[in-house]
């Protein structure tokens, strides 16, 4: 099978000397998900902080397209070349920027697709991505959102408790992440937590009513 994710030497000499500057030191991580520095341009970026220069060098090539391709959903690619291509695309993006919130977005959304935790041409299991993410930028509150997010879909909710937790001290006015840890405790049945988090979450403009009617319907809104 061949992808369209080609890397021509002029294009690696000139990402790298624009790559370098921005380099992050090294952060401890799970030996099964890799090294921080194993991408192709040394070592990775913090997407938040990256020039615009470099963002569009990465996403032309390895994310626009594949970005486009996930929104479109599961009828525009089969699992097999197609997914797998994604899957290099989404790839590459993360071993450059981590923390890049819409290429785990669309990891998590391509695995669903797929019910793989490993799509062809993953270089890691999907939670291996966030868990590079959170070793590179602890700090991004986005980051722990997006990986409390992930978790709760696959069941693990009081492992995305502790995710969502810290986005919330982090970000404390998201509403997103309100919402998504009031569904959190009341799928663990802590109702008077996520009466709280939904409350913060409507008063604050939230416009999804499923929280707050689940909640109704248990009888525990008031």
């Amino acid at each position: 099978m061949k992808l369209r994710h080609n890397y021509y030497p002029s294009t690696l000499w000139f990402l790298l000397a624009i790559f370098s500057a921005n380099a992050h030191a090294s952060f401890d991580l799970d030996p099964s998900c890799g090294n921080l520095n194993n991408n192709y341009l040394g070592k990775p970026t913090d997407y938040r902080t990256a020039p615009t220069e470099q963002r569009n060098l990465v996403e032309r090539r390895h994310f626009n397209v594949e970005h486009a391709q996930i929104q479109k959903g599961r009828s525009t690619f089969k699992h097999g070349e197609n997914s797998g291509s994604l899957m290099g695309g989404f790839d590459y993006t993360l071993r450059v920027f981590p923390n890049h919130h819409l290429a785990l977005q669309d990891i998590d959304r391509l695995g669903l697709m797929l019910k793989s935790e490993k799509p062809l041409n993953a270089s890691y299991t999907l939670e291996c991505y966030y868990k590079r993410a959170v070793a590179f930028v602890p700090d991004d509150a986005v980051v722990r959102l997006l990986y409390g997010l992930y978790l709760n879909r696959r069941g693990k909710t009081q492992e995305a408790l502790e995710q969502l937790r810290f986005a919330d001290e982090n970000s404390p006015d998201d509403t997103n992440v309100q919402y998504n840890l009031g569904l959190a405790y009341f799928q663990l049945k802590e109702y008077e937590k996520a009466r709280e988090y939904a409350k913060r979450a409507y008063d604050r403009g939230f416009p999804l009513p499923g929280l707050k009617n689940m909640l109704i319907k248990a009888g525990k809104w008031d």
